[in-house]
């Protein structure tokens, strides 16, 4: 029951979002009366039509205005209930558990299974009058659909809802000010009910409809009202890519109106990255202040490891209280500290060389470059700019191959601005049958929080709308680690350990020799991408952590050389320092803003995480049959680096390492 607010307690905590929301003020007043009375009277001013046009038998909807729909009259606003509000990653799972939903949706989405071809479907997807032609969906066969299907029959109609479901759902996210993203806080995506679906896409408009939270009683409703006035018997419509992206970036209409409008020709435009601005580099971000090279000579650590008085300034004592041989004593001070532990952002080193120069801190300046995932993959580019003489844009893929470099680190686009980009890169792999099995990330989460493997393209384009992403090609072909517990055959990933001690040449840095291994839960398959417990390894702060499998890297290597016997572990040890090398390089070959800045007061620990894989076995001729697995050896092993993490989960691996 919504908790009775006055009209000016309402205001009080929903006005930013009527306001965000474009919500006229002269329709407050009645909105605030609806949602407390619980009034749902759209049916009142609005039919859906619903049409069967022979003889293809074809189906499309519409909705239609019963009434004059004034832009000024202030009960023009409408409560939307929303049919189901899910995460992608656990969109299947509801529709196998969730009693009724699977049939609703089939319903919603117009999806219709005949009896002799379990995977023979059609859809719908609104229409827009605009466009001169409504979008359509055959009604011919069976309407055996939904919850009565055989097992196998539902596997391909959940498919066929994954994939169809980017053409209806919305998103929003709930952000708490000033508090850490958590699982909580990630984007939502939801449907509205029977009757929103059904409203139109059209390039002019006569409505609006945004998501609206209800604080008085945290639920969620879509608010339809009128931007242009509708007349009696009007088809009443709205902007599908409405959307901050859209206003952003208002020439990639075309791209973005793709789930609605497919088209093939997008592989006609260009695939290179644009080179990164300084601005890009510091947009939104704190900037970091370097001592100048007088002020940085000055500087010089005054105690030595034996010294019982070590002065420590620690926000996070997680690692510092299980020293075992070193002695310290805390102090909130840093200007007084020998040594300063932070897990949050310091950025003031010019201070820092000035009133305490004989202290060590555990950051370097400008190291996002290397922790934050779009800030690596643009130092990334910065390096093979660097490397093509500066040339106006940044040639990372192949035009023939489609292959890129690097090759230790997977093609990465930034969704904010490389969306045609990476549109046309993908139809191009789809031309040419290549895989194309992605996995899109936020900019600055761990974890796997918002982290969504997928093939669909129409997925991806809509995630752009959640917030700022990367896609990085997703890799297809791992070493696989037979599990001793269940048996699984999963995919796994390396978190290695390494503390920097110096940036300036000559660079140097410390690997620990015990690295840390992730396995995933589920067997690897590449049918359910939605399955993070077989595509993700991150699980050991999740409900799932009983499942988690732990092995020692002593005993990771045994086992897997086991299974792979021409596999020579020392080799494969020589590709990922090689490569943690490379990762040091290119986030050293630049000058802040697009490169760490070295500091000599600067002693910094990272996780870096890197997988193995197979690498492709072609010719000359094109690709050629990769050979069993048990006839692979080092020789064939690729490592890929994945992403660098500040102040790593050192609780956790040191109960894994006692």
């Amino acid at each position: 029951m919504t908790q009775l607010l006055s009209y000016k307690q309402f205001l009080q905590i929903h006005e930013p979002q009527l306001l965000a929301a474009g919500l006229l003020e002269l329709f407050w007043k009645n909105l605030h009366e609806k949602l407390v009375n619980q009034i749902f009277d759209a049916g009142k001013y609005f039919e859906v039509i619903i049409e069967e046009n022979d003889p293809n038998e074809t189906i499309s909807s519409q909705v239609k205005a019963l009434s004059d729909l004034r832009v000024d009259d202030p009960k023009n606003v409408f409560l939307i209930d929303h049919a189901w509000t899910f995460r992608p990653n656990s969109a299947r799972n509801a529709l196998r558990q969730v009693d009724g939903l699977r049939k609703r949706l089939t319903d919603m989405f117009n999806i219709k299974v005949a009896a002799d071809d379990p995977s023979s479907s059609s859809f719908f997807a609104g229409d827009d009058p605009s466009m001169g032609a409504d979008c359509e969906s055959s009604s011919a066969g069976n309407d055996q659909n939904g919850d009565e299907l055989t097992e196998q029959s539902q596997g391909a109609v959940d498919d066929r809802i994954m994939d169809e479901i980017w053409k209806y759902a919305m998103t929003y996210s709930v952000r708490i000010r000033n508090a850490e993203m958590d699982e909580g806080q990630i984007p939502l995506w939801y449907l509205v009910d029977e009757f929103g679906i059904r409203i139109g896409h059209s390039l002019q408009p006569n409505a609006k409809m945004v998501p609206f939270l209800n604080l008085s009683d945290q639920m969620t409703y879509s608010l339809l009202f009128p931007v242009q006035n509708v007349l009696a018997d009007d088809i009443v419509t709205r902007n599908y890519v409405d959307t901050q992206l859209a206003k952003d970036h208002p020439d990639w209409f075309d791209v973005l109106l793709h789930p609605w409008q497919p088209e093939d020709n997008f592989a006609d435009r260009s695939i290179c990255h644009a080179p990164k601005t300084n601005e890009y580099f510091m947009s939104g971000r704190l900037h970091d202040l370097v001592p100048s090279g007088e002020q940085g000579a000055k500087t010089n650590f005054r105690k030595s490891v034996d010294d019982p008085n070590i002065l420590v300034c620690a926000s996070d004592l997680q690692l510092i209280e299980k020293l075992r041989r070193i002695c310290v004593e805390e102090t909130t001070d840093p200007m007084r500290a020998d040594i300063i532990w932070r897990r949050d952002h310091f950025n003031d080193f010019r201070l820092l060389a000035e009133q305490n120069p004989g202290a060590l801190i555990n950051q370097f300046p400008f190291e996002a470059i290397l922790t934050v995932k779009d800030l690596f993959a643009a130092a990334v580019q910065s390096f093979v700019d660097e490397q093509q003489n500066g040339l106006n844009v940044v040639q990372l893929v192949d035009e023939l191959s489609l292959r890129w470099s690097p090759q230790w680190f997977p093609l990465t686009f930034n969704l904010s601005m490389e969306l045609p980009q990476f549109v046309a890169y993908f139809q191009r792999r789809a031309q040419k049958n290549l895989d194309n099995c992605w996995i899109v990330k936020p900019w600055n989460l761990a974890r796997g929080m918002d982290t969504h493997v997928t093939r669909n393209l129409n997925s991806i384009i809509r995630q752009a709308e959640s917030g700022p992403k990367i896609v990085s090609k997703y890799i297809e072909n791992p070493l696989l680690f037979r599990r001793l517990d269940s048996g699984n055959l999963v995919k796994f990933d390396l978190r290695y350990i390494v503390f920097v001690r110096q940036l300036c040449e000559p660079i140097d840095i410390v690997v620990f020799n015990q690295f840390w291994i992730r396995f995933a839960n589920h067997e690897y398959n590449l049918r359910n991408l939605d399955d993070h417990f077989a595509h993700l390894t991150v699980h050991q702060y999740g409900d799932n952590k009983a499942n988690v499998y732990q092995l020692r890297c002593d005993e990771f290597v045994g086992q897997l050389c086991k299974q792979y016997p021409k596999l020579k572990w020392p080799e494969v040890q020589e590709k990922i320092n090689a490569v943690i090398v490379e990762v040091f390089r290119v986030v050293t070959k630049n000058a802040p803003p697009r490169g760490i800045a070295p500091n000599r007061q600067s002693r910094a620990m990272y996780g870096l995480d890197l997988m193995l894989h197979w690498r492709d076995h072609d010719d000359s001729d094109g690709l050629c049959e990769r050979p069993p697995v048990d006839e692979l050896g080092a020789e064939d092993v690729r490592v890929a680096f994945i992403e660098a993490n500040f102040m790593p989960d050192y609780f956790v691996l040191r109960e894994d390492r006692p």
